[in-house]
């Protein structure tokens, strides 16, 4: 679980989440992605972008948790229009894929960290609630910086 899961939301893997939620079509200005419009619970309407590399799955996840989440999709708004957070953001994005290489080439120092981060008193608790509850608790812990 640790590589598909704990990659996908806690580092930002190749198949991020935040990028779809976050990132408004119109501010992308990007033609290889396509869009959605959702329709968010309290009644508004939100167009996103889909990254080519997200899976038909966690797309579907992704849009239903974002449309019964309101709080959610005016954050992931606001995000998008926050030069300073998009910055961090894309900095991430290069971190998470240097150390995704390092772990789909079998890098034992890295994977050997990666493991650990199981065992760590602040962490363990996360981790297995994300494990155990997937995306909403993900979101939840990601909110609870």
């Amino acid at each position: 679980w640790l590589k598909p899961f704990w990659l996908k939301f806690l580092l930002a893997s190749r198949r991020p989440l935040l990028a779809p939620i976050a990132l408004e079509t119109s501010e992308l200005g990007c033609a290889a992605m396509t869009s959605d419009t959702l329709h968010i619970s309290d009644g508004t309407t939100m167009e996103i972008a889909r990254l080519p590399d997200i899976d038909d799955a966690t797309w579907a996840e992704v849009k239903q948790y974002v449309e019964s989440n309101p709080d959610t999709a005016k954050s992931m708004q606001k995000f998008a229009k926050n030069p300073d957070a998009m910055r961090g953001w894309l900095q991430t994005q290069a971190i998470a894929e240097h150390y995704n290489t390092k772990l789909a080439n079998g890098d034992a120092p890295v994977q050997e960290r990666i493991k650990s981060l199981e065992n760590d008193p602040e962490l363990a608790p996360i981790l297995e609630d994300v494990k155990k509850n997937g995306l909403e608790a993900a979101m939840k812990h990601l909110q609870d910086e």
